[in-house]
């Protein structure tokens, strides 16, 4: 399977239409650079500056976004955050997969715990915990081959991916599993 498109953009806020303080629509969107979840090694093993990018990435990223922006937010009583997680962070544990699941179960919690602080002041935080999606992951993270043998309809498209969330978060939802 490959990627049907290239990521194109990186973390911004926007506005629409309508609503909100002076007509602006706040709505955040977190987008890492490369997906990254480290090795696939035992702990014991595992390279401690490995451990620290997967940090920083996977819940430094999010937190200091949303503390950035959540306040602008709040200011205008309106505002949406989606941050990405992955089905991964609410499966059962696998073997030397110690890091990425958990940070991902992190985010969740983080995100649903957020969404519960905000809401009153018109603010809707959603985690998205999507499976199997076509895009570039499964290159950067070594496991392309393992995961090509795949039945089709495990995969969903980064677009779709996408427009759930989108939907989860304007809705109030505070965890869209895809």
């Amino acid at each position: 399977m490959r990627p049907t498109k290239k990521p194109t953009s990186e973390g911004r806020t926007g506005s629409g239409g309508g609503g909100g303080a002076g007509g602006r629509r706040p709505f955040f969107r977190r987008r890492k650079s490369c997906p990254f979840s480290g090795p696939n090694a035992p702990v014991a093993e595992y390279p401690p500056e490995a451990w620290s990018q997967v940090m920083r990435v996977n819940l430094d990223g999010p937190f200091l976004c949303c503390r950035a922006i959540v306040p602008l937010m709040i200011a205008q009583n309106y505002g949406r955050i989606v941050n990405v997680a992955s089905l991964a962070g609410l499966m059962p544990a696998a073997a030397g997969h110690t890091l990425y699941a958990a940070a991902k179960a992190f985010l969740i919690k983080f995100s649903e715990a957020l969404a519960h602080e905000v809401r009153a002041q018109g603010v809707h935080v959603t985690a998205v915990a999507p499976g199997f999606t076509l895009s570039e992951f499964h290159d950067v993270t070594g496991t392309r081959e393992r995961v090509k043998a795949l039945p089709g309809w495990l995969w969903m498209d980064a677009d779709t991916v996408a427009r759930q969330g989108f939907d989860a978060v304007m809705a109030g939802r505070p965890l869209e599993i895809n």
